[in-house]
């Protein structure tokens, strides 16, 4: 089965690189390689800018996703997808996308870069998220049913359980605001089970994500948590970067 490489994870920095086209989908484009991250645990896509080297033609992509993985049971009985094959819808574009590609052309992918390193920055922030929901309410972390991660901000939602209250999100954001303020490294490494699985490891803490993020707590910035309603027995916690707070 074929597989797409992915130089996200050893190469979070770049943002372009030089592939071929492997095959033409509708309304998609699949290479041998990509930076581009697609949609996944929560996190938002990439977007960016295909270039046909080969033929000069030159597209936007809008929206990365991934098909055919396999589900692997890693460390600490986690389990998470694996392989597969890696897609970027071109948008606007009306024509055959056979036209102008073609199996084997050369091409460029870019990345929009800043967007991605704010994306980065809102992923690392979901995860001191979750860990101050499981240093004040452990027993809250199978209740978990929902995250999103965009530029700017991520959130949990939650169902059942005791609701979170004013002095619960005041703590957290005490406690995620104390890490940020100590600058920690924060460390992202594959899985020993298989390459695709990765871990992300901040403070003696590891959680198993695939996502982008930063290096460092520090580069996060102040973080607002707050709370929202969804329902009966629902709840959201969201977590605003500082500079996209409205």
């Amino acid at each position: 089965m074929r597989k797409t490489e992915r130089l996200y994870h050893d190469s979070p920095v770049r943002s372009e690189i030089d592939t071929v086209v492997v095959k033409i989908h509708p309304e998609h484009l699949e290479f041998a390689s990509t930076i581009a991250y697609p949609e996944g645990g929560g996190q938002d896509s990439d977007i960016g800018i295909i270039t046909n080297i080969t033929t000069g033609c030159r597209v936007s992509f809008n929206h990365v996703k991934k098909i055919y993985s396999q589900r692997k049971k890693i460390e600490n009985d986690s389990w998470v997808n694996v392989e597969g094959v890696i897609l970027h819808h071109v948008e606007n574009f009306d024509i055959g996308l056979e036209d102008f590609f073609s199996p084997g052309d050369a091409v460029k992918i870019e990345i929009d870069k800043e967007r991605r390193e704010r994306i980065s920055i809102a992923h690392s922030a979901s995860h001191l998220l979750y860990m101050g929901i499981k240093k004040l309410r452990p027993k809250e972390i199978k209740n978990i049913v929902g995250c999103h991660i965009r530029e700017g901000a991520a959130r949990f939602d939650l169902k059942g359980g005791e609701k979170f209250n004013l002095e619960d999100i005041s703590w957290i954001e005490k406690f995620t605001n104390e890490l940020i303020s100590r600058d920690l490294p924060i460390a992202v490494y594959a899985s020993d089970a298989h390459p695709d699985a990765r871990f992300w490891s901040c403070d003696g803490v590891e959680i198993p994500c695939g996502g982008t993020h930063t290096t460092n707590t520090g580069s996060i910035g102040t973080l607002k948590i707050k709370r929202k309603g969804l329902g009966k027995n629902r709840e959201r916690l969201i977590c605003l970067l500082e500079n996209k707070i409205k």
